[in-house]
């Protein structure tokens, strides 16, 4: 099945807006997206001395009840650069679920701590290609939180290529 509910245009009516920024906060928007990888239905299939998962779907998901934007600052630039935050999600979840998919172990107990290794790992990438709550990622560092603009198209050139091209995983950051 693979990654759903990407790719696709954000809108604004997925983000919540408040009146101002958060405390300690700079900028004028934020987006949550998570992979939330399912937790049951998931079939263990047996290939000679292996086993592997049965394929999955991987949903990305944008909360608005923790994506925002300040009033009176609703541009397409910045709604361009939100845009970019979740094509990156996008891109690192087809990279976990690719991962994934490939995994081969001798047990259902190896092939859980494998899982979730990959799954750790993707979350790392994110973080460190978009951020998290408490950190800035090298998107929003080299982009200056979308305002350099040389550097946004070349950031949204590169997103653009990767997911042309067939999903093609973001280097790591």
């Amino acid at each position: 099945m693979a990654v759903t509910s990407w790719p696709r245009s954000l809108a604004w009516s997925e983000f919540t807006e408040i009146s101002v920024r958060p405390s300690g906060v700079s900028e004028n928007g934020q987006i949550s997206v998570t992979t939330d990888l399912p937790t049951s239905g998931i079939r263990v299939i047996r290939e000679g001395s292996t086993v592997r998962i049965g394929d999955i779907e991987v949903p990305l998901v944008v909360h608005k009840t923790e994506s925002w934007v300040v009033t009176g600052t609703k541009t397409d630039d910045l709604l361009s650069h939100e845009q970019g935050h979740f094509d990156i999600a996008g891109l690192v979840a087809w990279e976990l679920y690719r991962r994934i998919m490939a995994t081969r172990a001798p047990n259902a107990a190896d092939l859980q701590r494998q899982i979730n290794e990959h799954v750790a790992r993707a979350r790392r990438k994110l973080h460190g290609l978009s951020g998290s709550s408490t950190e800035e990622g090298k998107y929003d560092t080299e982009t200056a939180h979308g305002t350099n603009a040389a550097e946004q198209r070349r950031w949204k050139d590169l997103i653009r290529e990767s997911i042309t091209h067939d999903y093609r995983a973001l280097p790591n950051p």
